[in-house]
C-alpha cells in the first residue's frame, strides 16, 4: 500500500480567466495561487519572499520541481491572517503526494484544530497552474479516456488514488504509443484537503476561511 505524505498548505484566490464554463472541476488549476505576490505593501512581499525559499528548487529525484506548497505551519498562519487583513477571498488546501518531502511538521498541523474536508485527487503541473483532468476530461475528450471522464466526483476529481494512478498508467501508455497528450514529466498525482476552519492561528489569532 503506497503511503501519502502530508507535502505542506496551498492558498489560492480567485478563479482563473480561462476555465470551462461547464465544467464541474475544483481542483487546483481553478484558481491563482498565493495572492499575496499580487499585492504590494511591505508585509505582502516579504511572506512572499520567506514563501519563495519552498518553491525555487528541485525534488530529490533531480527530475521535477518541488511542489508549490509550503510546510511551515507558523508562516502560514501569518499568510492567512494577511491575507484576511486585506479582505482577501482564499481558499485553503492542505496538498499530499507520495513525494516524501516537504512534509508538515505533524504536531504543529494537529494542534491547529483544523476542520477539513477531501475534495479529491488531481494530476497537476508542480506550480498547480495546469491539470491534465481539466484539460483533458471534460471536452474533447479521448474515446481510451472516456470512462475516466464518467467517474470523476462531484467536484471533478477521482475518488481514490487508485483511481488516478489507473489514468495515470493509461495516459502514459497512450503517449508513448503516439497519442498528443501534455506530456507529464513535471506532473504529480495529488490529493487535496480544502480546510474550512482553522480555529488558532501561530499568534492565538482567530482565522476563519472565505
Amino acid at each position: 500500500m503506497n503511503r501519502i505524505f502530508c507535502n505542506g498548505f496551498l492558498i489560492q484566490s480567485q478563479l482563473k480567466k480561462i476555465i470551462f464554463g461547464d465544467s464541474s472541476y475544483q481542483g487546483l488549476a481553478l484558481r491563482e495561487s498565493w495572492p499575496l505576490s499580487n499585492e504590494f505593501d511591505e508585509y505582502s512581499i516579504e511572506l512572499s519572499s520567506k514563501l519563495s525559499i519552498f518553491f525555487d528548487g528541485w525534488y530529490e529525484d533531480k527530475k521535477t520541481f518541488e511542489l508549490w506548497v509550503c510546510p511551515d505551519v507558523d508562516l502560514i498562519c501569518e499568510y492567512i491572517n494577511h491575507c484576511n487583513s486585506l479582505n482577501l477571498k482564499i481558499k485553503a488546501y492542505i496538498v499530499s503526494s507520495l513525494r516524501k518531502s516537504p512534509v508538515v511538521d505533524v504536531d504543529k498541523f494537529n494542534n491547529l484544530r483544523i476542520e477539513k474536508k477531501t475534495i479529491g485527487f488531481d494530476y497537476v503541473s508542480t506550480s498547480f497552474d495546469y491539470s491534465s483532468i481539466h484539460d483533458e476530461l471534460f471536452v474533447n475528450v479521448p474515446n481510451r479516456l472516456e470512462d475516466f471522464a464518467n467517474s470523476l466526483n462531484s467536484n471533478g476529481l477521482f475518488e481514490t488514488f487508485d483511481d488516478i494512478t489507473s489514468y495515470v498508467n493509461l495516459r502514459n501508455m497512450l503517449i508513448k504509443s503516439g497519442l498528443d497528450l501534455e506530456n507529464g514529466s513535471q506532473m504529480c498525482c495529488v490529493k487535496i484537503d480544502e480546510l474550512l476552519l482553522l480555529s488558532e492561528g501561530a499568534k492565538g489569532d482567530r482565522l476563519e476561511w472565505r
